[in-house]
Parts: structure tokens; C-alpha cells; sequence
């Protein structure tokens, strides 16, 4: 059986609470910056010119308002239709249903903000192309009333991309490098602090034999 020495416990207890607090601190102050100048730094790196697949359609842009038209389309466009807001998840993403003028119904990827409300229920859609879904997302694909199954609306662009303050903040390699130090940290500060004990209770059993 192990003995552990009683100054074990005591040097493990201040090597945690130091290396944790000292972690908490920096991360708070690291966070607080990278909210505050890096990630709106980043979000404008996203913003999307206009014409850009997720962005509004320029004066070039062409209007496709069927399926038909969707599949002789070459390039991008934009179309015009009603956007229902019950979400389909397809490979954890949201999908939704979109009811175009002329009736026809499609799946459609898309940020709701990038849309324009044009003559309610109706909407402009940004910038998008006609996609083939795989066939495992053809398989999940659960919406009775899409007039076709295996081709989508993929007008979300950039904004798919789009990591949140918080996923920004740990993607970032200082917090990574705050973690690993916090742990080198700890494990010195338990070797430094476990030499400093044992050698005060070495002293004082040197003591306590010359009484």
C-alpha cells in the first residue's frame, strides 16, 4: 500500500486553486478582448457582397420562378416564394420549405434575415444555386409536400460558417496554449510546494527529536 505523504494534500489543494483562479482570470480577460475587437474583426471578414451566394441579388442577378427554371440555371440566382418556418434537419442542419409562386415546393437552406418580406406571405430569397442532395440526406429528407427530393435551394452562403462568440473564443490557439499552461502550472507549483513542505516537516521532526 502507498503511503501519501500529509504534505501531498495541502501542496495538490494551492497547486489547484492557484493554477484554476490564475486560468479563470485570464481566460475572463482573453474572452472579454477577443469579444470585443477580434470576433467583430472576424464577422466583418464574413460580410457578404451583394451577389455573393446568401447576400441580396444585384441588378445582374437573374429570377428564376420554377423548378424548370432552377434546373437550367448555370450559375446563381435569386427567386421568389412563400418560406415555411418549420425546420427539416438534415444532416444537423436546418432546412426549410419553400412554397413558390407558381405552387411548386422546394427545399431551400437559407438565413431568414437575408430574406426580404415582400407582399406578406411572400419573399425574396438572397442569392443561391440548385444543389443535389446525397442519398443519405435524400433518406432523411421528411417533408410530404416538396414537388422535388432530391435537389435543394442552397442561399445560405458564408453565414453557414459562422461560429458563435463562444466557439470563436475556443478555436482561438491562446486559449489552447491558457489551458496546457494552467496545467504546467499546476503539476510545478505541486513539485515546488511538495519539496517546501516536506522540508518543513522534515525540519520540524528534527525539531520535535532534539526536545
Amino acid at each position: 500500500m502507498i503511503k501519501v505523504p500529509k504534505y501531498a494534500f495541502p501542496a495538490i489543494f494551492i497547486a489547484v486553486v492557484v493554477s484554476v483562479g490564475l486560468m479563470l482570470l485570464s481566460t475572463t480577460l482573453y474572452r472579454q478582448y477577443t469579444n470585443r475587437v477580434t470576433y467583430p474583426a472576424y464577422m466583418e471578414s464574413l460580410q457578404l457582397e451583394p451577389g455573393d451566394i446568401g447576400a441580396e441579388p444585384t441588378a445582374d442577378t437573374p429570377l428564376a420562378t420554377s423548378i424548370a427554371e432552377f434546373e437550367t440555371m448555370d450559375g446563381t440566382f435569386y427567386t421568389i416564394g412563400r418560406l415555411r418556418d418549420t425546420p427539416y434537419v438534415i444532416d444537423g442542419k436546418n432546412y426549410y420549405e419553400l412554397e413558390l409562386e407558381n405552387e411548386e415546393s422546394v427545399l431551400i437552406r437559407v438565413n431568414w434575415d437575408a430574406t426580404e418580406l415582400l407582399e406578406s406571405p411572400m419573399r425574396r430569397t438572397p442569392v443561391g444555386q440548385w444543389l443535389p442532395l446525397t442519398e443519405e440526406q435524400i433518406a432523411q429528407v421528411d417533408c410530404p409536400y416538396l414537388d422535388v427530393e432530391d435537389y435543394y435551394l442552397e442561399m445560405k452562403g458564408d453565414f453557414a460558417k459562422v461560429m458563435t462568440e463562444g466557439e470563436y473564443f475556443v478555436s482561438r490557439p491562446l486559449y489552447r496554449y491558457l489551458e496546457k499552461g494552467s496545467l504546467i502550472l499546476m503539476l510545478v507549483l505541486y513539485v515546488v510546494l511538495c519539496l517546501v513542505f516536506r522540508k518543513r516537516s522534515i525540519e520540524k521532526q528534527r525539531r520535535n527529536a532534539q526536545r
